[in-house]
């Protein structure tokens, strides 16, 4: 990238990429596949301890951490901002 016509060590991108460097300490993850990532909280799963008949129930405790995606070029964030994804824990 030239910028007043002087080339940039850093494309636009790892310049926006770059800034999370320096700030932002709650990010989980950094621009992956258009998405980011900031800590969430901890919740309480209360799962059967058995799926086939009546049971007690186990409580784990999971993070749940907040995502924000970006899907510009499959269909417009602003007609469907709240588009399921999944995502691996």
């Amino acid at each position: 990238m030239v910028l007043d016509g002087n080339v940039q060590p850093l494309s636009l991108i790892d310049m926006i990429i770059d800034t999370q460097n320096h700030t932002n300490p709650n990010n989980v993850i950094q621009f992956s596949d258009n998405s980011s990532a900031i800590k969430g909280y901890t919740v309480q799963n209360f799962l059967p301890t058995k799926m086939t008949e009546t049971s007690a129930f186990q409580v784990e405790e999971k993070n749940r951490h907040i995502i924000f995606t970006a899907e510009t070029h499959n269909f417009p964030t602003g007609v469907a901002p709240f588009r399921y994804r999944k995502i691996a824990y």
